[in-house]
């Protein structure tokens, strides 16, 4: 199964009325009604489209430019999964880089659900920065938190690929419940073994570079498992 969109996805323009982009919500509070989107600076230059975000954000911080003053139409939200997770017996998540942040608004939205069934949830990602597992530090504390019978259909896995990864950044950065390993994961063997202690329907979803995103989509077809593939077009 595939999908260009998948979770709600919202074009964010700023500061340009002529840029326009997909971002997935990354977080969303029931309670304030609060969205939470990750932008991943690409560039070193402040005129590109994420430099521009950084640089506005920074100057309403520093107080050069007030909150007020600073314009952001969003729009959405666009596409939806195609295989609910609710549906499955065992949620994989795969996902490189950035494009961790719709697979982390499927976790989140399993610890709020862990107390209602006893499914799994498995998420496996591949990073080249171990610090950008600091931005997610409050799932894995969610899921820290969560009684020991509840935590323990919780399995989280992340791979760092750069070979150079800080020590004391992956230690900062990981809760107990995160498995750090080094190089990239196996898909193969992963997925086979989700499949293989799963009774019933296994989801995996998937989003990240292609190469990465193939691996992973293969690996599911080739064990039965139904399958949401999410890519950045809009």
């Amino acid at each position: 199964m595939r999908k260009p969109l998948g979770p709600p996805m919202a074009p964010v323009e700023i500061p340009s009325f002529l840029w326009f982009h997909p971002i997935t919500v990354s977080s969303y509070d029931e309670t304030t009604k609060d969205l939470t989107l990750f932008v991943k600076r690409m560039g070193a230059k402040d005129d590109e489209w994420s430099g521009q975000i950084i640089k506005t954000v920074q100057a309403v911080k520093s107080g050069v430019l007030e909150q007020k003053d600073v314009r952001v139409y969003v729009g959405g939200p666009h596409g939806n999964l195609q295989v609910q997770p609710t549906d499955v017996d065992h949620v994989v998540l795969c996902a490189g880089g950035i494009g961790v942040t719709p697979m982390a608004a499927i976790l989140e939205d399993r610890v709020r659900r862990a107390g209602e069934s006893q499914s799994q949830t498995t998420l496996i990602w591949t990073t080249r920065a171990p610090s950008e597992m600091k931005a997610f530090a409050y799932l894995f504390d969610a899921i820290a938190a969560l009684p020991a019978e509840q935590k323990a259909r919780f399995d989280v896995r992340v791979f760092v690929t750069s070979g150079k990864e800080n020590t004391a950044d992956v230690e900062a950065s990981a809760s107990a419940i995160v498995d750090v390993r080094s190089g990239r994961p196996d898909f193969d063997a992963l997925v086979a073994e989700c499949a293989r202690k799963t009774v019933g329907h296994v989801g995996v979803y998937v989003c990240g570079p292609n190469a990465m995103s193939d691996a992973a989509e293969n690996a599911a077809v080739a064990n039965k498992c139904l399958v949401h593939r999410e890519t950045f077009e809009f």
